[in-house]
């Protein structure tokens, strides 16, 4: 089986995100480019804001609030752009899931929909709850344990359901975090191969080519 991420993965997101953070901040100068890098280095937006100004816990609290709302706003999804082939991913012939962190299923359904209707019966997606082993959890419980999987996805959610030992996980350059630095970060953790890829589009082409 392979689990694709959505987020980061096969959806570009990084305009969605830097709508959001600045459209409630404000920040003058603050172009895309420069909050790539700031994001990929910090974990959280609280950091970020931190370079430009003094931030309250109550305003801090708001926009957490502001953004838990609008980064799924229909109107906001239209923003992500698409990394994947969807051509390339037809032709898989191996079962694969879609397995992405939502909060408003219908706006993501509608979303996929318009993008790729085809994928739509393949996604699985689990309510945010703060717990980086969600995705992990998710496939303990919900896949054999002696079936061989494969990860594609961008964050720490995706490279921890590598603490099982059948898992491979291959992450993209294209998310919100740093691969070298997630390895880095959870290496301890982790008893599947990790490979580190450009994009989901390099894995499909290398895994059609070369299927294990």
């Amino acid at each position: 089986m392979i689990i694709f991420d959505l987020d980061g993965t096969l959806l570009d997101v990084w305009e969605r995100y830097f709508f959001v953070f600045n459209s409630w901040w404000k920040i003058e100068n603050l172009d895309l480019e420069t909050f790539k890098t700031l994001k990929r280095r910090f974990e959280q937006d609280s950091m970020i804001v931190n370079l430009f100004r003094n931030v309250s816990e109550q305003e801090y609290e708001s926009y957490r609030e502001y953004k838990r709302e609008k980064l799924e706003d229909p109107s906001v999804l239209e923003l992500d752009r698409d990394i994947v082939d969807w051509s390339l991913l037809d032709r898989l012939k191996e079962k694969y899931i879609i397995l992405t962190l939502r909060r408003n299923h219908k706006a993501l359904l509608e979303d996929l929909k318009k993008r790729n209707e085809s994928i739509v019966d393949n996604v699985v997606a689990l309510k945010p709850n703060g717990d980086l082993l969600i995705k992990y959890n998710w496939v303990k419980n919900n896949v054999p344990s002696d079936e061989e999987i494969t990860v594609v996805g961008d964050s720490e959610t995706d490279l921890l359901i590598g603490k099982q030992k059948q898992v491979h996980v291959f992450l993209v350059k294209t998310g919100l975090r740093d691969p070298d630095m997630l390895i880095k970060k959870f290496s301890e953790q982790l008893f599947g191969k990790v490979f580190i890829v450009n994009s989901v589009n390099d894995f499909l082409y290398l895994y059609l080519q070369n299927p294990y």
